[in-house]
């Protein structure tokens, strides 16, 4: 075994590829650990039979003089090389790092670019938070010329606190004892720690116009000081806090991250490896083509940086993709069907008082379902949750999902999607699916003899719906007993066909309730559901300004943790005009504390990701769809961004116009694609990228790939992972996971992570190698003066 596995090595030392023998050194280390839990068995029963026979008053137990864990600072951690993904003894957190704080100018770009510029400006910073861990590499000396080329791993942080980054990107702490690398995790403005507080900073603008001068300001502390300076300034009508959330956007904070690392190497002598999963693997990507003298080298995973209306991104992308991973990964066909039918025979059966009776009691409701209306609030509520299954589809039990915008830190199973279908999903209820479900044109059928072993299965006696496009039709058979009634198009006919009827459907809704519940009552602790309560309120009391917000969980926009369009309700109108300066601050900072970055840089840089704007358009396992028939892209673009951004960006209510939002909205995100270049940077000389998507998450359909769609499962026999080249000379790469959930790659390494998740990390491995390489190989040619 250790010559093999020497062997492998020596093919890296090389240069070559190491995914070569990725699999025999997989199988190699799954025989040595078996062998050494055996031996280390034998050894403790060895010990602790010796032990009682020496002194037979004392039992040793097993594992009693085990040895204390120790923290990455103290000791490195233990790896297992095998698979290219390195297994920790124990995962670091955010407790092992040391977390500072910069002051920062709120716009890089009007010619404040400095904390120290007068005016103004000078008051219009905040403090952005960094943790770092220098256990693997020199220290950086808080800002003195670095005297190695050792690298800077830097996570772009996304729209969250850096905690959730910190804690959960595996990869970054793995592979830096690897390459002796320092972990920069950078906080996004708007977020966490790193939120200005516009309330302090008109109070000092306030007191230095009236000649109070007696403040200062602080950096790079271990603590959040109050922002800015003291210069002397003319005094002005108008309050500093205008505009206070057009500073949230993708480039101001980019730009953030370059002058945090210019504070950290001002030399830029260590190359900078950047770190990214979801909207931070867009910042990621996006930074190494803004500033390729800066970084190095980008690992942008679940990125989806093609999902801009320009690249024409499928509209119902992410269904899709949910589509896909209830039909693998140990799901089945059935499943798919099995939800797919549902809708429809949710519907039918709530067109009658009788049939709403049925469903609130299946669906174990708290109150019942009195209109046609609540049934259709109930299917939308029965199919929220998929999104939020399938992003968390991971291959072990991961809160990662459900406490970023779930019920808290609470663990969804292994494999949530397929756990789902494991509820009854994947059971033969007798439901067929005939017809072209492409063309949203099928017949539901409910065959009650389907799975009684009784031989009677029967299309006579089946019950079934006629589906076209949005419209649900019994199909009428009088010569039976037992079939739909055409007079109020609800089950009658005999009591023993309809009780048949519903004794199947009955356990095909239990089977969907009890999948759903995997989301919603991931605490265990709900006896029954309210779908009329799903809530999410939020009401912040101002100095004589009050500010409300409530918005039912389908309306919420959800971020790249939750959704990808603006659904917020508007402050308006229990929001009185905002017309003193002190009362401008206080909305400001309850806007912020309420939407952090994400709705706030969405509205400003019209950030439209549209893959999941529609559904049930024929290409995944929903209904009905959300659409008419022959609605065009166009349509939807620009329709639902009017819907959605008009509301949430303030654009109708003239007293929070001072917020700063844009008056227009850009529909194709037309400046995005310029300044990022959309998907034409394949042809403008950009390198060193790798793109990482599974196909198994939603977002999987707005990454960068050779082809409009992801590739096929089954596409590339010999790997888990299909390597693409998205450059001519493979300098930027994608590679697709057949098994991987949201940014499944930046994980710390499980046991039971899919094959193509090792091949992945193997492969970003190679390529940061070669960037480091080359960096240093650049630095040494280059003459400095």
């Amino acid at each position: 075994i250790l010559g093999n596995f020497c062997f492998c090595r020596f093919y890296y030392f090389l240069g070559k590829s190491e995914t070569v023998c990725s699999a025999q050194a997989h199988n190699m280390v799954v025989i040595a650990r078996t062998c050494i839990t055996a031996v280390g068995l034998l050894s403790i029963l060895f010990v602790s039979t010796e032990s009682q026979l020496r002194s037979p008053h004392v039992t040793i137990k097993p594992g009693a003089r085990r040895r204390r864990r120790r923290k990455p600072m103290e000791q490195s951690p233990q790896f297992s090389h095998s698979s290219g993904s390195s297994l920790l003894t124990n995962k670091p957190t955010i407790d092992d790092t040391t977390c500072l704080f910069i002051e920062q100018p709120l716009n890089h770009f009007s010619g404040g670019g400095s904390p120290a510029v007068s005016g103004r400006a000078s008051f219009l910073t905040f403090q952005q938070r960094y943790c770092l861990s220098e256990a693997y590499s020199p220290e950086l000396s808080g800002g003195a010329a670095a005297t190695t080329a050792a690298p800077i791993f830097l996570y772009v942080g996304n729209e969250s606190p850096v905690d959730v980054y910190i804690n959960n990107t595996g990869l970054m702490w793995e592979l830096a004892p690897r390459f002796n690398a320092t972990l920069v995790f950078a906080e996004h403005r708007y977020e966490g720690l790193s939120k200005p507080n516009f309330t302090d900073i008109q109070q000092r603008y306030t007191a230095t116009n009236r000649g109070n001068t007696h403040l200062s300001s602080r950096s790079n502390s271990n603590t959040p000081p109050a922002t800015a300076t003291t210069p002397v300034i003319q005094p002005e009508e108008d309050s500093i806090s205008d505009g206070c959330m057009s500073y949230a956007t993708s480039a101001q904070a980019l730009q953030d991250y370059i002058t945090l690392l210019s504070h950290l190497d001002p030399s830029h002598v260590r190359p900078v490896i950047v770190f990214g999963g979801s909207y931070g693997g867009m910042l990621a990507a996006w930074i190494r083509l803004k500033y390729p003298t800066a970084v190095a080298g980008a690992i942008a995973s679940s990125a989806p940086v093609w999902g801009l209306p320009h690249t024409l991104p499928r509209l119902d992308g992410a269904f899709t993709a949910i589509a896909r991973g209830v039909s693998v990964g140990g799901a089945s066909g059935v499943c798919h069907d099995n939800i797919l039918g549902s809708w429809p025979l949710i519907q039918q059966f709530g067109r009658s008082v009788q049939g709403r009776k049925l469903l609130s009691d299946a669906f174990r409701l708290c109150a019942p379902l009195d209109t046609e209306r609540d049934v259709e609030d109930l299917i939308v509520w029965l199919q929220d949750p998929w999104f939020y299954l399938a992003e968390g589809n991971f291959p072990y039990p991961s809160s990662y999902i459900s406490s970023a915008v779930g019920a808290g830190n609470y663990e969804l199973p292994a494999w949530p999607l397929q756990t789902a279908c494991g509820k009854g999903l994947d059971m033969d209820w007798g439901i067929g699916i005939q017809g072209s479900k492409s063309d949203v044109r099928f017949v539901v059928s409910v065959d009650v003899n389907a799975g009684k072993g009784d031989g009677n299965d029967n299309d006579d006696e089946s019950w079934d719906l006629d589906v076209d496009w949005d419209t649900v039709t019994p199909v009428l058979d009088t010569q039976a007993g037992g079939k739909w009634n055409d007079g109020s198009h609800s089950p009658t006919g005999s009591q023993e066909g309809l009780e048949e009827l519903e004794s199947t459907v009955v356990q095909l809704f239990e089977s969907l309730r009890d999948a759903v519940g995997i989301w919603y009552n991931i605490t265990n602790e709900l006896q029954c559901y309210d779908i009329r309560t799903e809530d999410i309120t939020t009401t912040t009391t101002l100095t004589n300004t009050k500010l409300q917000s409530s918005a039912t969980r389908k309306d919420v926009k959800r971020s790249l943790t939750d959704n990808s369009q603006l659904r917020q309700q508007p402050l308006t109108p229990n929001t009185p005009t905002a017309s003193s300066m002190e009362d401008k601050s206080a909305v400001c900072d309850a806007v912020i504390a309420r939407d952090g970055s994400w709705e706030p840089l969405c509205c400003n840089e019209n950030l439209n990701l549209p893959i999941d704007d529609t559904m049930g358009m024929g290409n995944d396992c929903f209904w009905p769809p959300s659409d008419p028939r022959g609605t065009t892209y166009a349509d939807i673009v620009s329709s639902l961004q009017q819907e959605k951004v008009d509301v949430t960006c303030a654009r109708n209510d003239e007293s929070l116009a001072f917020l700063g939002y844009p008056a227009e909205t850009d529909y194709q995100s037309d400046w995005l694609d310029d300044y990022y270049g959309g998907d034409r940077f394949r042809y403008s000389g950009a390198s060193n990228i790798v793109f990482a998507n599974g196909l198994l998450d939603p977002w999987s359909a707005a990454g960068v790939y050779t082809t409009l769609d992801p590739p096929s499962r089954d596409e590339g026999n010999t790997s888990h992972t299909v390597v693409q080249n998205i450059t001519h000379d493979g300098s930027i790469v994608s590679l697709v996971l057949d098994l991987g959930a949201h940014h499944l790659d930046l994980m710390f390494a499980h046991p039971d992570d899919p094959p193509c998740a090792n091949e992945a990390r193997l492969i970003q491995e190679e390529h940061i190698r070669n960037w480091i390489q080359e960096w240093n190989l650049g630095e040494q040619t280059c003459v400095r003066t």
